[in-house]
């Protein structure tokens, strides 16, 4: 279940619409409600632990340097004439090439 999961996750399909071939194909497999589950309380956490490993090593590579930080920074929402109520921004290191933040944020209207 775990691996499965992890796979639907990682590859971006829709739960939703894998549960659905499976069906199709009269292979049993487990419930959205369970996917959910193990994505809430396992890949997850996971997920956020690797990338915050990542980011710390990535601030302590850039602290060793000891020269300024040049960054850009960019935002994205939704395909245009949409609306959409979050966006993504990210924060980037220029020299390094390196995505040094990532968030979430609800877009003013």
């Amino acid at each position: 279940n775990l691996v499965l999961s992890s796979a639907i996750l990682i590859s971006g399909c829709s739960i939703s619409q894998t549960l659905t071939m499976f069906q199709h194909a009269n292979i049993t497999c487990f419930s959205e409600r369970t996917y959910h589950n193990i994505q809430q309380h396992y890949l997850v956490p996971a997920v956020e632990r690797v990338w915050k490993a990542h980011q710390d090593a990535l601030f302590d590579v850039i602290r060793q340097q000891n020269e300024a930080v040049v960054v850009g920074g960019d935002a994205r929402c939704c395909s245009p004439g949409h609306t959409a109520k979050y966006g993504s921004y990210s924060l980037m290191d220029l020299e390094l090439g390196q995505i040094l933040d990532v968030q979430l944020v609800q877009v003013q209207n």
